[in-house]
């Protein structure tokens, strides 16, 4: 099935069976993301802005305005971008080394959220 067409909960599915089959590379990426350092999260956020050209211009701008309420133009950014589409078929065609299967695990099946905010505090 290609990725548009893919039911979320299969995609879920998918991740559960990459864990358990690559449970150690989860590991070490999880690792990577909740290290105090940042380097996860400098790696994921390079990553992104190679698929998506400006990104870490708008990011930074984003970052300047304290008057911004909401995401909307960084999301549209992504949107536009496909990053979407080209993340899930890195996830079923993955290439060596590549950091999509455990950031999308991490992502969908790790503590995500729990990090990003201890790490933001």
């Amino acid at each position: 099935m290609s990725a548009d067409t893919t039911p979320p909960l299969k995609h879920k599915e998918l991740l559960d069976e990459w864990i358990s089959k690559n449970y150690e590379e989860y590991c070490d990426f999880t690792e990577m993301m909740h290290s105090a350092d940042g380097i996860g999260f400098e790696r994921v956020f390079d990553f992104a802005s190679k698929l998506a050209p400006g990104f870490k211009k708008a990011v930074i701008l984003r970052m300047k305005d304290d008057r911004a309420t909401d995401f909307k133009n960084l999301e549209e950014m992504l949107h536009e971008a496909k990053v979407g589409n080209i993340l899930l078929a890195g996830f079923e065609n993955p290439l060596p080394d590549s950091m999509i299967p455990p950031m999308l695990a991490w992502l969908f099946r790790g503590r995500s959220f729990e990090c990003m905010v201890e790490l933001g505090e």
